[in-house]
């Protein structure tokens, strides 16, 4: 589903769809370590630095080749060293080893979910379903296999099919808060905030720790235009891991509140932790923009651009920014810029002012008629 904010390309509105891809990256972080196996107890969780965790994971496929070297036919070595290869990020290698771990040994449930696993990261959804799908065949009773195909069809868009294999993950192993999560965010896609609300609450209930909960229930309360109880989540989940998207996207809900100058402190926080995240300088943008400071608004938009410059929607807003200022060169510039980038810079305009005059009568400026004729309604 989209968010309300998602705005027909418009950056004068929040867009948590970029928060919610976040948090999904982190949610795979999370769950990577119960749905990859192994053999060993605990992989790399005990390097403290990434220096260190590259050198285990290296070490594991030095130590991994040598035992292949000396028995090609050992197909736990195969998926072993497929995972350190995964967790290094060479998909590629890694696929190639899960395969060849079926190939000796087709029975092996966890070489299937591995690969499924690496297909998944690729983007490769239908083929991940086959191998979690495989993997279910093999053993019907592993609840986080189920779980693993639901992720997987949720990221196709078949969210039926996703709360399915997550309902079915749930019914063989009920204390798993992260089942509840994943089938919360699918309840929230299609629109159903009640029962996505109840599963993040089961999940906080089992994992009251786990920031990534209490962000996403905050999520969807900001769905639901309840500001005050996604602010109330999203302080918590600060409290808990202070990421930089759970700054911005107190920050989102704060604006929602025309609480501007909250919002921007937020903002400024997310940007001390990631200064490479244009949608956080874009969101700030609107925030500057709402307060009438055009700008730092039109500063934020430019950095926003440098960062990302296939987005239109910055070109967009820096472009209404430049209107209001009067500079009309610039304006028409960015808004022919956004709308040859397929932005709907009519629609997105007039999602904020009922007409061109309209628009006129509340910036006190008279728009010259050829940038008045790109953006009324036809």
């Amino acid at each position: 589903m989209e968010t309300e904010a998602k705005n027909n390309g418009s950056a004068q509105q929040p867009d948590l769809d970029k928060v919610l891809e976040k948090i999904n990256e982190i949610a795979e972080k999370s769950a990577d370590g119960d749905a990859i196996y192994s053999g060993e107890s605990d992989r790399a969780d005990s390097a403290k630095t990434e220096a260190e965790r590259q050198k285990f994971y290296n070490d594991a496929i030095t130590h991994y080749t040598e035992a292949i070297d000396l028995n090609p036919e050992d197909a736990e070595a195969y998926n072993n060293r497929g995972v350190a290869y995964h967790d290094i990020g060479d998909l590629e290698a890694a696929i190639e080893d899960y395969s060849k771990a079926i190939d000796l040994d087709p029975e092996d449930v966890w070489s299937y979910n591995n690969r499924g696993f690496a297909y998944y990261d690729i983007g490769d959804f239908s083929a991940a379903i086959e191998d979690f799908s495989r993997a279910i065949d093999l053993d019907p009773e592993e609840a986080r296999f189920y779980n693993n195909r639901g992720n997987a069809y949720h990221d196709t868009g078949d969210f039926a099919a996703a709360i399915e294999d997550y309902s079915k993950a749930i019914g063989l192993n009920p204390e798993n808060a992260l089942f509840y999560h994943d089938r919360g965010l699918a309840y929230g896609y299609i629109g159903d905030f009640d029962a996505s609300i109840e599963d993040f609450n089961k999940a906080i209930g089992l994992a009251p720790e786990d920031a990534l909960f209490y962000s996403s229930r905050g999520v969807v309360y900001f769905w639901t235009d309840d500001f005050d109880a996604s602010i109330e989540d999203f302080n918590k989940a600060i409290g808990l891991a202070p990421e930089d998207v759970f700054y911005s996207s107190r920050g989102l809900a704060h604006a929602r509140k025309r609480d501007f100058h909250a919002a921007i402190e937020d903002f400024n926080k997310a940007i001390d932790l990631n200064p490479e995240n244009a949608n956080v300088y874009n969101n700030r943008g609107v925030a500057y923009n709402d307060i009438g400071d055009f700008g730092a608004a039109i500063e934020d938009y430019s950095r926003a651009i440098a960062l990302n410059p296939e987005d239109a929607r910055f070109y967009n807003s820096r472009g209404v920014a430049w209107l209001i200022l009067k500079k009309w060169q610039k304006a028409k510039a960015d808004l022919t810029t956004a709308k040859n980038m397929d932005c709907d810079i009519i629609t997105s305009f007039h999602n904020d002012y009922e007409s061109v005059e309209d628009f006129e009568a509340k910036n006190k400026v008279k728009m010259p008629e050829d940038i008045a004729a790109l953006l009324r309604r036809k």
